[in-house]
């Protein structure tokens, strides 16, 4: 945590008198603070839009709507206090919408959804199948796929490693034969360079796909399909967790293919399903 932000989450967490309050609050704001520094951004200068973003990645990645609420009251118990000792202008939290109590989380995607994404990304072409598989096939977060450069990716024969970036250390992940064929496809000749490149007609040097790109080749890709539920990364990642468990594959071998460090953590998606 940058030491600006410390020493005011430090102050105003002396102002809860109870222990139990105090712990609660400071692990959502380290949890904020990480998701903040994993999408480039400044916890001190998040608006209303990030904090609706930190919401909808909260909800996405499995926690209830009622622990989102608790997490942006805490938030909008430090925002207020780092206005009122003049660190910031106003507090963000204020204008964000509180989560419906009674939503659900998005619906993974069945055995034969997951194979009618597949091959209807096949079809829309080699960048697509490449992203898909990597989502739905191997789990990664869809940032962990947009950060992956060409000299990453290693071809042995027919199998495929890829070097992931994951909390500042990098995870080598052995994908399927699937989804290595896909990404390989996708490489073609290329040595260097982000793995997946961006189609912008006004940038000249290829840039690296946005998030916003990715996206829409994740729901055009469900909507070819044909694919009644929302499709989108994290609908992906929890419905190939969902799919290796139904497959009998082990929870802690499944925690370490996506990237978990607690395998309770993958466990707490499967509860949100279940």
């Amino acid at each position: 945590m940058e030491r600006r932000t410390q020493r005011l989450v430090t102050s105003w967490l002396t102002t809860y008198r109870s222990d139990n309050t105090r712990d609660a609050y400071e692990r959502d704001m380290v949890a904020f603070v990480r998701w903040c520094a994993e999408t480039g951004r400044s916890p001190l200068q998040a608006t209303s839009a990030d904090l609706d973003a930190y919401r909808d990645f909260s909800l996405d990645a499995g926690a209830s709507a009622a622990t989102v609420t608790r997490r942006l009251s805490g938030l909008a118990s430090f925002f207020r206090y780092a206005t009122s000792v003049g660190a910031l202008d106003g507090n963000p939290v204020d204008e964000v919408e509180r989560p419906d109590a009674d939503a659900a989380a998005p619906a993974a995607l069945d055995d034969d959804e997951l194979a009618d994404l597949i091959e209807a990304a096949d079809e829309l072409g080699p960048k697509t199948a490449a992203l898909v598989a990597l989502l739905a096939l191997e789990g990664m977060k869809l940032g962990e796929a947009l950060a992956i450069d060409v000299p990453r990716v290693r071809v042995d024969g027919r199998s495929v490693a890829i070097e992931v970036r994951r909390r500042g250390a990098r995870d080598e992940v052995d994908v399927s034969p699937r989804t290595a064929a896909a990404v390989v496809a996708y490489v073609a000749e290329r040595r260097r360079g982000p793995l997946f490149l961006g189609d912008s007609p006004v940038v000249t040097k290829r840039a690296r796909l946005s998030r916003f790109g990715a996206d829409f080749l994740v729901k055009r890709a469900g909507a070819s399909a044909g694919i009644d539920k929302p499709v989108s990364a994290s609908v992906l990642r929890r419905s190939y967790i969902e799919a290796e468990r139904r497959a009998g594959t082990p929870l802690a071998e499944i925690a370490q293919h996506v990237g978990h460090r607690d395998a309770r953590d993958t466990a707490r998606l499967l509860e949100v399903t279940e």
